[in-house]
């Protein structure tokens, strides 16, 4: 029994493993596909890539929690959590044909599949967020309009890095 304490201890503790490593894949495309290869343009492209994604899952859940504080309280408080590493797990195509295209085909793409995919993951967060009981047009556009700043500012970013 915990007094005074909101979270339980008994809530299960989810992780984002697969959210770090498509955006540390991201980081580490655009790294060696410079056109003079150096390692500090590869560590600084990486750890951009996670501090970006760090950021951009805490947002996210932030978000949820906040325009929703109404429904998701106490024993429900995880299903924000749950929504967002749901909704990541559909960077893990884009990831792939990122991959694909640069190692394989030789194309210089890796910005447009990584912005489809913080794009596309923020607004099935929203959806998976609403299956589960939140209302409104607000949990489908306040993500996209924070993925939207997030991949503008991560192209940004990664662009201008040595």
């Amino acid at each position: 029994m915990n007094l005074g304490y909101k979270n339980n201890s008994s809530l299960k503790k989810i992780n984002y493993i697969e959210s770090y490593l498509c955006f540390f894949t991201f980081g580490f495309l655009v790294g060696i596909s410079k056109e003079e290869f150096n390692i500090i343009s590869l560590f600084s492209s990486i750890i951009f890539s996670l501090i970006f994604a760090f950021l951009f899952i805490k947002l996210m859940i932030y978000i949820f929690l906040k325009i929703n504080k109404d429904i998701f309280f106490d024993d429900k408080i995880m299903i924000p959590y749950e929504a967002v590493k749901n909704g990541m797990m559909f960077m893990i195509p884009f990831t792939i044909l990122a991959v694909l295209a640069s190692i394989i085909l030789g194309w210089d793409s890796i910005m447009p599949f990584a912005s489809a995919a913080i794009m596309n993951a923020s607004s099935a967060a929203g959806i998976e967020l609403s299956k589960n009981g939140a209302k409104g047009f607000k949990n489908i556009i306040l993500p996209t309009l924070l993925s939207f700043i997030f991949s503008t500012g991560w192209m940004l970013v990664i662009s201008i890095l040595p």
